[in-house]
């Protein structure tokens, strides 16, 4: 059996948006709601719609280990090319 380390919780929410070649987060909350709401709202934004660019939410846990571990759970605009 495989030894991972397990999740504790989900302690945030990130929104990041990509413009060209890297992301950023633009925001992160403590309740998926807001998180949601922020996503939405971006993406309906005039500089996202005309520039095309990726927004995503992440979901942030915190690992055992103190580290944090980060689960995309919704993208606007799947990457072309992602290897």
């Amino acid at each position: 059996m495989e030894n991972k380390t397990p999740l504790i919780k989900p302690v945030g929410y990130g929104v990041n948006i990509k413009y060209t070649t890297y992301w950023d987060r633009d925001a992160t909350f403590t309740d998926e709601r807001d998180a949601f709401a922020f996503y939405y709202l971006l993406s309906k934004s005039t500089e996202v719609c005309e520039r095309n660019a990726n927004i995503e939410i992440e979901r942030i846990y915190l690992l055992a280990t103190g580290d944090y571990e980060y689960e995309t759970i919704i993208r606007l605009r799947e990457e072309e090319d992602e290897d």
